[in-house]
């Protein structure tokens, strides 16, 4: 049976206030969501919490906690109409999400939209315990403008157990910016780059590289510097992201490997 509960804290939906991309759970626009599939109807199995690692690619405060229950549905989750109209373009026809989840499984976003057929897409986390931003491709939805915005957190073949999945920062299109973060204050260059990848951000401590898929690639800390080299001649070709550490803040941009 289909279970529904409604979240709304804080109802901006409630008042007809739209919400604008990224989700990042951190105001009123984010915290209007009903919840179905995960049979016990129990608002502390989906609540807002406080980022339990503020590390690496996630320093925000708050996330979303979505705890499904053993006896879920396989398509237990989540859906919002408080983002549309989400419209795909050519040049912007990819949702992100950040996930920390205590299993590795397959997680999913649809997008549904009156009069047009609803688009799922999987994608799994490839590691447990740690924030990793997931990418979804909707190139098959290009030209196409949805209201509703379904999300997934634990989507397997055959449920066997419960689990909790934090969710944040979610974004159509690669994210520019997550809180204390702005693409802007990075430069890395080469881009595209063949070897060696120069990055300068002031006062930089460590960096993170990760794949399209969330996967991490590469780290390294270090002293102190504004800027640092980067062996790269490893990687496969493809698009890259790299978060700069600087303090309690962590920046991202992204780059390509030819």
């Amino acid at each position: 049976m289909k279970t529904i509960f409604t979240v709304m804290l804080l109802s901006a939906f409630a008042f007809g206030v739209s919400a604008q991309f990224p989700a990042d759970f951190e105001t009123a626009k984010d915290k209007t969501w009903e919840v179905f599939g995960n049979v016990t109807l129990d608002a502390d199995n989906f609540k807002y919490v406080a980022n339990p690692s503020k590390t690496g690619i996630n320093p925000s405060d708050s996330a979303l906690q979505f705890t499904v229950n053993a006896a879920a549905e396989t398509w237990a989750g989540a859906w919002s109409a408080n983002y549309a109209p989400i419209e795909l373009t050519e040049s912007l026809h990819t949702l992100t999400m950040m996930v920390n989840k205590t299993i590795i499984s397959n997680c999913a976003l649809k997008l549904e939209g009156t009069g047009l057929d609803a688009l799922t897409v999987w994608v799994a986390n490839t590691v447990a315990d740690e924030w990793q931003m997931l990418t979804f491709d909707f190139t098959a939805a290009i030209g196409k403008s949805y209201t509703k915005l379904v999300v997934f957190p634990d989507f397997p073949d055959v449920r066997t157990s419960g689990t909790v999945v934090l969710i944040d920062n979610i974004a159509l299109g690669f994210p520019t910016s997550v809180r204390n973060s702005s693409i802007a204050k990075i430069s890395v260059f080469p881009n595209p780059v063949s070897d060696i990848m120069v990055v300068q951000y002031p006062d930089m401590t460590g960096l993170t590289i990760s794949d399209l898929l969330g996967k991490t690639v590469r780290t390294a800390k270090f002293q102190p510097t504004s800027s640092k080299s980067v062996e790269l001649s490893d990687l496969a070709k493809g698009v890259y992201f790299i978060s700069v550490h600087a303090g309690a803040e962590s920046h991202i941009t992204k780059f390509i490997k030819k």
